[in-house]
Parts: C-alpha cells; structure tokens; sequence
C-alpha cells in the first residue's frame, strides 16, 4: 500500500491557528506582481483558449477550500459555459493541517498520470474531508486512485517515492511569491481577489469578459 509521505523542509505560514478564511487574505484588488503560472496545465478544466481563468491555491484539509472548490466546480461553469478555465495549484498548510500535504502528493501524482484523474482526487479528499485522519491517507489515496482508474501499483510507486513532491513545493512556492499566506487564494487573469462566494467572484469574472470583448 501507499506509504505515508514526509512533510515538506518549509512550511507555509498560517494566519492563525484556525482554519483560515478569506478575511485572513490580503486586499482582493492587489494585482499579482507575476501573476500565477496557467498556460499550460493538464489538470485544468475548461478551455486553453477561455478568456478567463481562475487559479485557485487550496489545501484538501481546508473547509473554505472545500466550499470554494464546490462553487468553481458547479456554479462558475453553469454560469460562464466555456468562458472559464481553473487551474487547481496546492498550498498545504502544514504547521495546522497534518495530512494536507501527503494528500497533496497524492493528488499531483495523479496529475502526472492523467488530469481527469487528478480532478477526481481532487473531488474525493474533498468528500471525505471530514472524516480523514493523517493515519489513512495512504490507504485512502490509493483507494481514491484506482476509484480515478489509475493503475494501483503505478500509483503507489508513485507516492512512495514523493514522485511528485517537488511539483507540490512549485506550487507553495508560487504562492509565497505571490504573497498568498491563507487559503483558499484566487486569482482571475491574474488579479488576486477577496473571498470566494459566487457573489464575490461573478461580477470580476463579467468584468474580465467585458474587457476581452472589447478588445
């Protein structure tokens, strides 16, 4: 079975002891210095050539994240059918959630195999968000694999060996560049912006469009 990965050298900085949420952030209207890396992700869904798109930094073992990744899943696509692409890029934080790293090893693992399979690990430990303990995520990764149609053995090769850790750590260090230090933090066409709800997200989303139409 899938062994138990070891945590990261450095760990991302908390906004508190709690789970963090989007007034922890930073100001929504502050543009990214470098805005978030998009352009050629396999594991993002929606069209390469969409005029918006959404990088969301998340952590499996944050409730905000979990809602937040709800709403980007349903509501966002049903309301901008084809205009929007996300990209799911991991910031683990490690000194308060003690399996939201190995989980996202796991589900970069996946990415590396297939980018459906990586969103439907990205669906899973969110499901089971809260009833996972750190002493199941081996177990239960694998399980989420081979339910994504991965091959087992591969899979768990993979996570044994932290195959993928190093793309983990691209991400948390594209975010601590970006100065992200709570989750979840997105970023429409590079504006990083407050909160998460629809209501939040929708009107930066039409403002967006409306500037590419009238380009």
């Amino acid at each position: 079975s899938a062994a138990t990965a070891a945590q990261p050298a450095a760990a991302p900085t908390a906004v508190s002891a709690a789970a963090p949420t989007p007034a922890s952030l930073p100001s929504s209207e502050a543009s990214a210095t470098s805005p978030p890396a998009a352009s050629a992700d396999p594991t993002a869904l929606g069209p390469a050539d969409a005029p918006v798109t959404i990088v969301e930094f998340s952590d499996f073992q944050c409730p905000h994240c979990k809602k937040a990744h709800d709403i980007l899943e349903s509501e966002l696509p049903a309301a901008f059918p084809g205009k929007v692409r996300v990209i799911f890029k991991n910031y683990p934080l490690t000194n308060i959630h003690p399996w939201a790293f190995e989980a996202a090893v796991a589900a970069a693992c996946a990415g590396m195999k297939s980018g459906e399979a990586a969103h439907a690990m990205e669906v899973s430990f969110f499901a089971e968000q809260a009833s996972l303990q750190k002493a199941d995520i081996g177990k239960k990764a694998l399980e989420f694999a081979q339910k994504a149609g991965l091959d087992a053995a591969s899979f768990s090769a993979c996570f044994d060996r932290q195959e993928s850790k190093p793309l983990v750590e691209a991400d948390m260090a594209e975010a601590a560049t970006l100065g992200v230090n709570g989750t979840p933090a997105l970023f429409v066409n590079g504006r990083r912006i407050q909160g998460y709800q629809f209501e939040a997200v929708r009107p930066v989303i039409e403002e967006m469009l409306a500037d590419a139409a009238g380009k």
